[in-house]
């Protein structure tokens, strides 16, 4: 019973050390850093380049596998920052020359300094060009609209900012060139349609195109047409209708046939007269009318020029059918 008691408990010590063997491993620097680096792989994977590099700088501090800084290389490389994926790649060409890395490391830090160098050439004609843009402004506060807009030109040339190109249609507007500024509003819009100056150039272009629409006609005429036309009618249904009642008369004289009508009487040629002026005049007032409301429309609708109209007699005359095309 006494050995059983002790081979228990040497198993039980055993385990115990063996345990606390696990646990120690498991704390040491290596270990540690398997962890930062399975956590920076799976930032990497889920394109999480910052927090990747945070995680592989952590596996480095730790244990400093040249490996480690050609992955924190290319995280910063995916992650867009050029300066601190080249400063990665140096540092393991140095502690590796002859790594397994080591070529594409060079590779990728030829490609990286070409476009730092690109980046930075683009930079410096940004700010040239911002530069002759200030200039463009002076000169056209000054009120030298020809030297702003050669300023204009010389930053087109260095940049390629949409907001350059309204510049130089406010350049061409101020100077009277309107044609000029109008091509340059229609290139800006055409080049940034959500620009932050679409409503003003819209309102530019407004104004350029609006004096070359004819000018509204004075509505006068077309008062005094219709004036005209609705006197003539008026005058034309007063005769219209004399010469009605007096066919009527004369038509109850026939039916009676007491006194019997003589062909000379004069009521005959005076109702043929008064429905002869009736007519006539009854169609003047017509086309009075017709002529005022054209004349009316086409000022009404200036901005909207009529193409054809067509007036056309309807009734004998007695009424008139207008019209036409907007």
């Amino acid at each position: 019973m006494g050995r059983d008691r002790q081979a228990v408990l040497g198993v039980a010590v055993l385990t115990l050390l063996v345990t606390l063997a696990g646990v120690a491993s498991a704390q040491t620097p290596r270990a540690l850093a398997k962890v930062h680096f399975d956590q920076g792989e799976a930032y990497f994977k889920a394109g999480t380049y910052d927090k990747a590099a945070e995680e592989y700088q952590a596996a480095y501090d730790l244990v400093p596998e040249p490996g480690l800084l050609f992955n924190i290389g290319l995280a910063f490389e995916n992650f867009g920052d050029a300066t601190r994926a080249t400063a990665a790649y140096l540092r393991y060409l140095e502690v590796a020359p002859d790594g397994v890395k080591a070529l594409e490391a060079r590779a990728r830090l030829e490609a990286l300094n070409r476009w730092l160098d690109e980046a930075a050439e683009a930079e410096q004609r940004e700010a040239e060009a911002r530069a002759r843009r200030d200039d463009a402004a002076r000169l056209a506060v000054s009120g030298d609209h020809a030297g702003a807009i050669a300023a204009l030109r010389d930053a087109e040339a260095l940049s390629t900012d949409p907001e350059i190109v309204f510049d130089l249609a406010i350049a061409h507007r101020r100077a009277g060139e309107d044609t000029a500024a109008r091509a340059e509003l229609v290139r800006y819009l055409e080049a940034a349609p959500r620009g932050p100056h679409r409503g003003e150039a819209i309102r530019e272009l407004d104004a350029i195109d609006r004096p070359t629409r004819e000018p509204r006609p004075s509505l006068v005429p077309a008062w005094i047409s219709l004036g005209v036309g609705a006197t003539l009618g008026a005058v034309g249904l007063v005769f219209q209708r004399r010469a009605s009642l007096l066919h009527d008369e004369l038509a109850a004289e026939l039916a009676d046939g007491t006194p019997p009508l003589d062909a000379r009487d004069p009521r005959i040629d005076r109702g043929a007269r008064d429905r002869t002026i009736g007519q006539v005049t009854l169609l003047a007032g017509a086309v009075g009318l017709a002529v005022g409301a054209v004349l009316a429309a086409r000022s009404l609708l200036a901005d909207r020029p009529i193409r054809r109209v067509s007036v056309t007699p309807v009734g004998g005359g007695a009424a008139v059918l207008v019209g036409g095309e907007w």
